[in-house]
């Protein structure tokens, strides 16, 4: 099942409402921090890549503390939004894929590389991961979130795939709609993984998990409540 670039296009105006209006608690309040306070530890004054930078918020915070960050995305539109809205002297934003924008940048120029919930829309994502390894310095980090893969799907509450089973790997067409917002006009493409088969990938690619969080968005869980995102930090050997 393959993800468009079209997709995306067409959602960025309602993604711009969401993160203008800082109503989606989850990124400002829990992502956002997390990403900010590994790159000042790891890599202060580095210099970083974002993958799947999308509109760019997260890229140009991070650029007020390093050397100097590129932020790249397949979605078009994201990146002439992130070109002015959130440009910096020491940050730039290329339209294309990991994979190519490796293709093109041989050698390891790059201290740290942040993902934010950007895995778990990628089909081939091995050879992505390969890439990322690839562009980083020795004992360079990849930072990254996804959807838990424990919880997220199965808690969704739109009509659920017959086809999903926790322990293999799947692709499922959902809607795209962040928590009491409404939904975006184009459905995107979860692509599931169990969490073995990306320590599997990260192993084989020979990046070290250093940090493996389940966040939540309150600092106490309530009721038994679990978190849908999972954070980790990795440090390739």
């Amino acid at each position: 099942m393959k993800q468009h670039n079209d997709s995306w296009d067409e959602n960025v105006p309602y993604r711009i409402k969401e993160l203008e209006s800082r109503g989606d608690k989850t990124y400002w309040e829990l992502l956002v921090p997390l990403f900010l306070n590994d790159v000042k530890k790891f890599a202060s004054m580095g210099k970083v890549i974002d993958v799947g930078c999308g509109l760019g918020f997260l890229t140009g915070m991070i650029a007020s503390c390093v050397e100097r960050i590129t932020g790249i995305d397949t979605s078009a539109k994201s990146i002439e939004y992130a070109k002015v809205h959130s440009a910096h002297s020491n940050a730039e934003y290329i339209n294309t894929s990991i994979i190519d924008f490796q293709h093109q940048n041989q050698g390891g120029n790059f201290d740290i590389c942040v993902a934010n919930m950007v895995f778990h829309n990628i089909s081939n994502i091995e050879e992505n991961i390969n890439a990322i390894a690839r562009l980083l310095t020795q004992n360079g980090h990849l930072l990254f979130s996804i959807p838990n893969p424990h919880t997220w799907y199965k808690s969704r509450k739109y009509k659920k795939s017959p086809a999903y089973n926790y322990h293999l790997e799947g692709e499922f067409e959902v809607p795209f709609q962040i928590k009491d917002h409404e939904k975006h006009p184009r459905s995107i493409v979860y692509c599931h993984r169990p969490m073995g088969c990306y320590h599997q990938l990260l192993t084989k690619n020979n990046f070290e998990t250093i940090i493996f969080m389940e966040p939540l968005l309150n600092s106490a869980p309530h009721n038994n409540e679990e978190s849908d995102i999972l954070y980790c930090a990795c440090k390739l050997k």
